[in-house]
């Protein structure tokens, strides 16, 4: 069985991991930056337009959501709103959870404020070596997307 030490640690490097990755994607096309982002759930794919006529697409999953108002993070497992084939990346986080009988990530729902939502997606983006976590703003919740690679047009 996996120790809350190890636990601890999982999540250090997956916060590591995902503020370089960010960093860089910041540099390379101003990743946070765009005019506008949109999700094709049927074809897995994210975009984010910029006021410059950049428009940069990735494979993305969703690892779950996060509501603002009652503070509770949803694995994408158990959303009924997000298609099966984008579910990919939050179930081998409840497989990882299971494997290591690690109960709290085994819940459907979270109750937690928004940095630890972020520590669950970037340990998602870790678990399935995904090239990121982009946090979608809807409303009172925000959607937590991983994404692959990249492609930047013009």
């Amino acid at each position: 069985m996996i120790t809350e030490q190890d636990i601890e640690n999982y999540f250090v490097k997956a916060r590591t991991n995902l503020q370089l990755l960010t960093e860089e994607h910041h540099r390379k096309w101003r990743l946070g930056d765009a005019e506008r982002w949109d999700v094709d759930q049927e074809k897995g794919v994210i975009t984010w337009t910029f006021d410059d006529g950049v428009v940069v697409t990735a494979p993305c999953q969703i690892a779950g959501t996060y509501n603002l108002e009652a503070q509770t993070y949803l694995w994408a497992w158990e959303n009924a709103s997000i298609l099966e084939s984008l579910k990919d990346d939050a179930k081998c986080v409840l497989d990882f959870a299971k494997e290591n009988e690690i109960e709290f990530l085994q819940q459907a729902q979270l109750e937690c404020d928004e940095e630890a939502a972020w520590d669950l997606a970037a340990l998602a983006n870790l678990l399935t070596d995904q090239g990121g976590v982009y946090r979608g703003p809807a409303g009172s919740t925000v959607i937590f997307f991983t994404f692959g690679e990249v492609k930047i047009s013009k």
